[in-house]
């Protein structure tokens, strides 16, 4: 086992697990800790208490880091000897390199044997070591059972992580019913993201005396690793603006929320204005459906910017081409109204590049029910001259959209290699999308292995500015080896990642993990 530092904990905090909420009717299991460092979510809690050897200091103490070192003699001495507390904090003076050099694989040796003494701090610990392969691999089923253990013995922590387990349908089935009595527990217990979730299942008709949750509709959107994306909802409800942009920033990782850059409107009720619509606007050419999609309310409303429909349009197109849980809902509403379509087809009469492509993307999601209700049907062949036009005018998401027809053969004969074509002139011109999409097709390409080791930084790069693709493709290097290490649990940090911001593909991948290690066990079988 690679002996390595976690990712992104700082080197002096007592504990190293911490539980948020996700974005507005979402659950969130967060268990790799935000850079900035770690919430103590409940003061009382016993997962962060610290153990103080009672044990007198050297007589001559030169320095803080020698103190340190004595303490983790004296620990590691009581540890030895079986000390379940000794052994506890040995584990997170590994973790964290406090008197002793970090190492994960040493931090897990002692946090096992913590767990393997029923202590609840150390077996909800060591299932969030299992849960990341800190030091041990990956494993989400031995981190369930330990949870599920901790959460039977009334830690709120656990019974809210429970919830999490129960609503994404990958290590057990789902269950609404189940996480609805989980997250209640603790809530009753006073634990505050369970509080604030079950206000929200309850805003939406989950529990007693409301929808029958056994019976619910499946998800329509991809399910999130510890994220459930979307219990059902309303038809035909529409998100606010304001809901719309706090979930922009919430269902992303820490990087895309500084990419997007209004990481202050988590809290407030703010709109977006220019300051933010210009970071959000860097993030949606990155390839933040996210981002895409505000831009695209931005424009349907006139939030901070003209409005505009045709440009609505187009980043709504753009947005669900990146699994968007949010565009297609948004984008029906806005080609059902009256004058949206008629006004889309006038402007690509007069050559408009965005409304070509705008009307040829609507038409390659298969909207094509609308397109001719309102009269403005395309065949395929007229929507793949319109992207043509497009992009021979330098309009680089048409490029983008036309070089996706190839590749999957959809209007014209599958060519791989005119795909690639056409993202390298899209790439040229600056679209980072399609060089996110070159460096995936290097990548999958067994023939050249040359250009691995740049597609990786170019994947990287992009994952930091905001592309769900990106993380995608990091999660699938990582679990294939193609160009990095094979490592499962970095695999599934970046496929959960993408998967909680709506990828299909991640959430795909992140069953196929599960499934290659699920147990023969009962409770894990999920059925297809």
């Amino acid at each position: 086992m690679t002996r390595r530092t976690v990712r992104g904990l700082p080197s002096a905090l007592p504990g190293f697990a911490a539980l948020a909420l996700g974005t507005g009717i979402l659950f969130s299991l967060l268990l790799v800790a935000p850079p900035a460092g770690l919430a103590q979510s409940k003061d009382d809690s016993p997962v962060f208490k610290k153990y103080r050897p009672p044990a007198q200091p050297p007589i001559v103490v030169q320095s803080d880091a020698l103190y340190e070192m004595w303490e983790t003699f004296i620990v590691t001495r009581k540890a030895n000897s079986g000390d379940v507390l000794a052994q506890h904090e040995l584990s997170i003076r590994y973790l964290f390199g406090r008197g002793a050099a970090a190492d994960t694989v040493r931090a897990a040796y002692w946090m096992h044997k913590a767990a393997d003494q029923n202590y609840t701090p150390a077996m909800f610990n060591y299932g969030i070591m299992c849960y990341n392969g800190w030091g041990v691999p990956w494993d989400p089923f031995e981190a369930y059972r330990l949870f599920h253990a901790c959460a039977e013995k009334g830690m709120v922590e656990s019974e809210y992580a429970m919830a999490q387990f129960m609503t994404e349908d990958l290590v057990v089935p789902r269950n609404f019913d189940s996480a609805y009595a989980w997250v209640r527990k603790s809530a009753s217990a006073g634990y505050a993201p369970a509080k604030e979730a079950l206000a929200r299942l309850e805003k939406q008709g989950l529990g007693p005396g409301h929808r029958d949750t056994a019976n619910a509709p499946p998800a329509k959107a991809p399910n999130t690793g510890l994220v459930f994306l979307d219990f059902e909802q309303e038809a035909g409800a529409v998100p606010g603006d304001s809901l719309l942009l706090k979930e922009a920033i919430q269902n992303a990782s820490p990087s895309v929320r500084r990419a997007l850059g209004i990481s202050k409107l988590l809290e407030t009720e703010s709109q977006a204005d220019s300051s933010t619509l210009s970071a959000i606007m860097l993030a949606g050419e990155a390839g933040s459906p996210e981002a895409l999609t505000v831009l695209g309310r931005s424009y349907e409303k006139g939030i901070g910017v003209p409005k505009d429909p045709v440009k609505a349009c187009a980043s709504y197109v753009r947005a669900i081409r990146l699994d968007s849980p949010r565009a297609p809902e948004l984008l029906v509403k806005l080609l059902e109204q009256k004058n949206t379509l008629p006004h889309i087809k006038a402007a690509a009469a007069k050559g408009e590049p965005e409304a070509e492509f705008a009307w040829a993307g609507v038409s390659a999601l298969g909207f094509d029910g609308v397109l001719a209700q309102a009269q403005v049907y395309l065949s395929g062949d007229e929507a793949f001259k319109l992207l043509t036009k497009a992009g021979e005018k330098g309009y680089t998401p048409a490029l983008v959209e036309a070089g996706l027809a190839y590749y999957a053969g959809r209007w014209v004969p599958q060519s791989l290699e005119k795909a690639t074509e056409l993202w390298t002139r899209a790439a040229s011109l600056g679209s980072k999308d399609a060089m996110v999409r070159i460096a995936l097709m290097t990548l999958r390409s067994p023939a050249d292995t040359s250009g691995r080791k740049e597609a990786v930084e170019i994947l990287k790069k992009a994952a930091d500015e905001g592309s769900v693709l990106a993380e995608v493709g990091l999660g699938y290097c990582y679990e294939t080896g193609t160009g990095l290490p094979v490592r499962n649990a970095e695999a599934a940090f970046y496929y959960r990642a993408a998967s909680v911001r709506g990828s299909q593909d991640s959430f795909r991948a992140l069953r196929r993990m599960h499934d290659a290690i699920r147990p023969d066990d009962p409770q894990f079988r999920i059925s297809d």
